[in-house]
């Protein structure tokens, strides 16, 4: 008798710890997890997919704009200035990034050092914008474009009535939505007339936004 002990400690240290350890009633870990309520996923906001979301989330966008030309190729221009309108739909593609096409209703060309030659034209193309400050599109923007022009009269050193128009620039969109850009080009037929002496050109532009409140 007297070596029962032995026996019966090793018995009780085996069913104390193990019946520390599964204090619960039978069961109650399912019912624990049955009854509390499951973590609900967060739903991503639909902004982060930074997804095309269509034409109709765009808004027309107008600007004029006052260009002066310095020497291009062979052909000095210095004292050339114009006027130029634009219509663009800008339309959201990504986080920070629209695209725009582009109308150009009217622009005018006066070629001082052409004999005081007057040019009026009209076209069309794309723009593209880059804003730092993702889904707002306000701030300061990068701008890239390029269009086609058609033209009444050729420019001094080209034989084209019809020109390819590239530009880039940077801006500014004010809260009001009014917004402010500097801009350089470039003019030239790309080589498909005989001739062809391009225009280069700096400008200012001022351009309001009609954005659905």
């Amino acid at each position: 008798m007297k070596y029962l002990w032995v026996p019966a400690f090793l018995f009780l240290t085996a069913l104390v710890p193990a019946a520390l350890a599964d204090d619960k009633v039978p069961g109650a870990e399912a019912i624990e997890q049955k009854e509390s309520p499951k973590p609900k996923k967060a739903k991503p906001d639909e902004r982060d997919r930074a997804e095309w979301r269509g034409w109709d989330h765009g808004w027309l966008r107008v600007e004029g704009t006052v260009k002066a030309a310095w020497k291009s190729g062979h052909e000095q221009r210095a004292g050339d200035c114009g006027l130029r309108a634009v219509v663009d739909y800008e339309v959201p593609v990504r986080k920070h990034l629209t695209v725009s096409p582009r109308l150009i209703p009217l622009m005018y060309w006066d070629e001082n050092n052409a004999g005081d030659n007057e040019i009026f034209a009209a076209g069309g193309g794309i723009s593209i914008r880059g804003y730092p400050r993702a889904y707002e599109y306000r701030g300061i923007y990068g701008e890239l474009g390029a269009m086609i022009i058609g033209q009444t009269d050729t420019f001094e050193g080209s034989t084209s009535y019809f020109n390819f128009m590239e530009e880039i620039g940077v801006g500014y969109v004010f809260q009001s939505d009014w917004n402010v850009a500097f801009k350089i080009g470039h003019i030239s037929n790309a080589g498909l007339s005989s001739e062809n002496a391009g225009v280069n050109w700096a400008s200012l532009t001022l351009g309001y936004s009609f954005r659905r409140r």
